[in-house]
C-alpha cells in the first residue's frame, strides 16, 4: 500500500463516525449504546451485524466479521487500504495534508528492493513477448498456441511470451538494461553456479501479475514434443520478495473489475482454464498455482466477490479438490454464497470448450451451478452405491452430517427430502435420525463466559469456544485496552508477565510499544496499526466483552493467577517426566510409582483448568 502517515489515519478515522459510514449500507436500528441490521456480507432475516458507536467498531455475531471503519470497506467495496482511507476521508470532507492521487499513482506501497524486482519482471516480461509475437525464434511457439485455441488477443491480454532457448541470454538482456547482478540474483529467473542461467529456458511463460498487475513471477510450459521427460509440464518461479505462492490468485488483477460486472468470481483449478475461459468471453476467472486453497487465497476471493463459482475438472481427482475447497471455504466463510460447477462426462474446462463450444460453456456456468448441498449429493452419490443397502446407510451417514450443519429448518426439511428420494427411506426417520446427529445444546454448553458486544441479541451470537485459560486472557486484554490503571495493576503484581497463548502476547508487545509512544492511546487507532487477522481477531474478541465498568486489583490478580497456573503446572509435569524417565534407568520401581501418581494429579488439575 502505499505509505499514509499514522497521524493522517488517526485524523480521518476519528473525525468520521463509524455508524454513519456504515449507515450508507446497512439499514441501522439504535438498541441500547449499540446500532444493530442485517449483515451485508451474508444473507440473513435476523440483525446479527452491530455498530458499536463508542468504540468506532462493527461485527457480525454470525458470519464473524469485523474491525474498524477501513475494515468495513475494505471487506464490503474490495477496497486497498489506501482506497479505504481516501473513501472515508472523502466521506468526512476531511481537510488533511496528504496527496491520495500522487500516492496512488506511484509505486510507494512497494519498498525500494521490490520496486527494482518489479522492473527486472516487466523486463523480462517485455522480452519473452517480443520473442514470442515479435521474432522468427518465436513462430513455431505462436503456432503451437494457436493450435491450442489461443488467440492473438488472449495472446497479448495475458502477455504471453517465450524464453530463449539460449540459456544465458535473458541475463545478459537485463545486464544491457543496467540492472545489477545483486539484484537480478533475488528475482528467482536464474540458475546455475553464476547465476545467469535461464531456469525456464525454452519454454511457453505465463507472466504471473499481482492484484494492481505488476508481474511478480512466470509460470513455464514445455511445449516442444522432443523436450526432456523428467522434466515438469509447468514450472513456476521460485518464492521471492513479491511472489508468495499461498497469497497469489491467476488473474485476480483482471477478473476483479470483471468480477462486479458478473457480480461473481469463478474459481478454476488451473491458470489455462482461466486462459480458455478468457477466450471465449469469460473474464472473471482465478486459479490458484496448482495447490489447495489458502485462507488468504479464500479471503482475497470474498474481498471482491459475494458469489463464488468452483469450476474445477469434472474427473475424481477435481471431485475431490472440489470437496476440500468446499470445506476449506465454508469453515473459513460459512455463510458466504458458494456454488459448484461439476462438468460431465470427467471432462475439465478446456474439453468442455472443445467438445460443446464457447457458447455453451457460458450457458452452462451460468445456468447449471450447484448449491453446496446439490455437490454433496452428487459427490456422495458416486462415493458410495446406492444399489446395496450398505452404501445407502453410508450415503445416509454423510449426508446427514452435512444437513446438521444447516440452521435452516426449511432447507433441511428440503434436504432431507432430496435423501430420502435418493435412498427410498421415509422423511420422518431420517429427521430423526437427523436430530441424533446434531449437537445437543444440553451436552456441549456455550461457555458462560463468551466474547458479546454490549446490547447484542444472544439468539444471533455467533459462539466461539476458548479454555478458561485464554478467557481470563480475554478479559485481561479488555482491561488493558480501556482501563489505563490496569498497567500499572499489572506490573505491580509480576513485572516480567506474559500470556500463555501466543498471539495474545503478540498483541501485549505491540498494545505497550503502540502505548509507549502514544500517551493519548485509542483503541480504535491501535487495531489501525494491526496488520495481521489473527491479531485483529483476538483484539475484536477482547475489546468487545461487556465489562462491569470497575476494575479492581483483586480481579487482575485473579486473572494472572488464572493465565500463569497453566504454564506453572506444564513446568511442574515437564519436571516429573523427567524425573520418571531418570527412575526408569535406575529401575526404581517404587519411585515411579510414586512420581507416576503426582503425574496424575498434575494431569488432572490441567484438565481442570482447559
Amino acid at each position: 500500500m502505499p505509505y499514509i502517515p499514522e497521524e493522517i489515519v488517526t485524523e480521518i478515522r476519528q473525525s468520521v463516525d463509524i455508524v454513519d459510514v456504515v449507515g450508507q449500507y446497512v439499514d441501522l436500528k439504535k438498541r441500547g449504546k449499540n446500532y444493530f441490521g442485517l449483515c451485508p456480507f451474508h444473507d440473513e432475516n435476523t440483525p446479527s451485524f452491530a455498530v458499536e458507536g463508542e468504540g468506532q467498531f462493527f461485527k457480525c455475531f454470525s458470519c464473524g466479521r469485523g474491525g474498524n471503519v477501513f475494515t468495513f470497506l475494505m471487506e464490503l467495496k474490495g477496497y486497498s487500504f489506501t482506497e479505504a482511507v481516501q473513501k472515508v476521508q472523502e466521506f468526512g470532507h476531511v481537510a488533511v495534508d496528504y496527496d491520495f492521487q500522487a500516492a496512488t499513482s506511484n509505486n510507494d506501497h512497494y519498498s525500494e528492493e521490490e520496486r527494482q524486482l518489479l522492473s527486472i519482471h516487466q523486463a523480462v516480461m517485455d522480452f519473452y513477448h517480443y520473442l514470442l509475437t515479435g521474432t522468427e525464434a518465436g513462430v513455431p511457439a505462436m503456432e503451437y498456441l494457436n493450435r491450442r485455441g489461443l488467440s492473438t488477443e488472449t495472446i497479448e491480454r495475458f502477455q504471453i511470451g517465450l524464453s530463449p532457448d539460449e540459456r544465458e541470454m535473458t541475463y545478459r538482456y537485463l545486464i544491457s538494461k543496467n540492472f545489477t547482478p545483486d539484484v537480478i540474483n533475488k528475482a528467482g529467473i536464474f540458475v546455475g553456479q553464476n547465476q545467469q542461467i535461464d531456469r525456464f529456458h525454452d519454454r511457453i511463460m505465463f507472466p504471473l501479475r499481482d492484484v494492481n498487475g505488476k508481474a511478480i513471477g512466470f509460470s513455464g510450459r514445455i511445449w516442444r514434443d522432443n523436450a526432456p521427460s523428467d522434466q515438469p509440464k509447468y514450472l513456476n518461479s521460485p518464492e521471492t520478495a513479491l511472489f508468495e505462492k499461498n497469497r497469489f490468485l491467476f488473474n485476480l488483477d483482471l477478473a476483479k473489475t470483471e468480477a462486479k460486472k458478473a457480480k461473481q468470481l469463478i474459481l478454476f483449478e488451473g491458470f489455462m482454464d482461466v486462459i480458455k475461459a478468457s477466450e471465449v468471453g469469460i473474464h472473471y476467472g482465478v486459479a490458484s498455482l496448482g495447490t489447495s486453497l489458502t485462507d488468504h487465497q479464500i479471503q482475497r476471493l470474498y474481498r471482491h466477490t459475494k458469489h463464488l463459482l468452483i469450476a474445477y475438472d469434472g474427473d475424481r481427482p477435481g471431485f475431490e479438490a472440489t470437496k476440500r475447497a468446499v470445506e476449506h471455504i465454508q469453515s473459513l466463510t460459512p455463510h458466504q454464497n458458494l456454488q459448484v460447477a461439476l462438468f460431465p462426462e470427467d471432462l475439465d474446462p478446456d474439453e468442455f470448450v472443445e467438445r460443446h463450444g464457447g457458447e455453451r460453456f457460458q450457458q452452462f456456468l451460468q445456468e447449471q451451478p450447484l448449491s453446496v448441498m446439490q455437490f454433496y449429493r452428487a459427490y456422495y452419490r458416486q462415493t458410495y452405491s446406492l444399489e446395496s443397502d450398505d452404501g445407502k446407510v453410508q450415503y445416509i451417514q454423510a449426508m446427514l452430517s452435512i444437513i446438521a450443519r444447516e440452521s435452516d429448518p426449511i432447507k433441511r426439511e428440503i434436504d432431507l427430502q432430496d435423501v430420502s428420494e435418493d435412498t427410498d427411506v421415509n422423511t420422518e426417520i431420517l429427521a430423526n435420525q437427523l436430530s441424533l446427529a446434531q449437537p445437543s445444546q444440553k451436552e456441549n454448553p456455550a461457555p458462560a463466559w463468551e466474547t458479546t458486544m454490549p446490547d447484542e441479541p444472544a439468539r444471533s451470537h455467533k459462539k466461539r469456544s476458548y479454555t478458561t485459560m485464554q478467557r481470563a486472557e480475554l478479559q485481561l486484554m479488555n482491561r488493558l485496552l480501556k482501563i489505563p490503571d490496569t498497567w500499572a495493576m499489572v506490573a505491580l503484581e509480576q513485572e516480567d508477565f506474559t500470556f500463555q497463548t501466543s498471539i495474545v502476547q503478540t498483541l501485549y508487545i505491540l498494545l505497550s510499544a503502540y502505548r509507549e509512544e502514544h500517551p493519548d492511546f485509542s483503541a480504535a487507532d491501535f487495531y489501525s496499526t494491526l496488520s495481521g487477522k489473527a491479531e485483529q481477531e483476538w483484539f475484536m474478541a477482547a475489546q468487545q466483552l461487556e465489562l462491569p465498568a470497575e476494575c479492581t486489583t483483586q480481579e487482575i490478580h485473579d486473572l494472572m493467577s488464572a493465565i500463569t497456573v497453566k504454564a506453572r503446572l506444564n513446568e511442574k509435569l515437564q519436571s516429573l517426566t523427567n524425573a520418571i524417565n531418570t527412575a526408569k534407568l535406575t529401575n526404581d520401581i517404587a519411585k515411579m510409582g510414586d512420581l507416576n501418581q503426582k503425574r496424575i494429579e498434575i494431569l488432572r488439575e490441567l484438565k481442570d483448568n482447559r
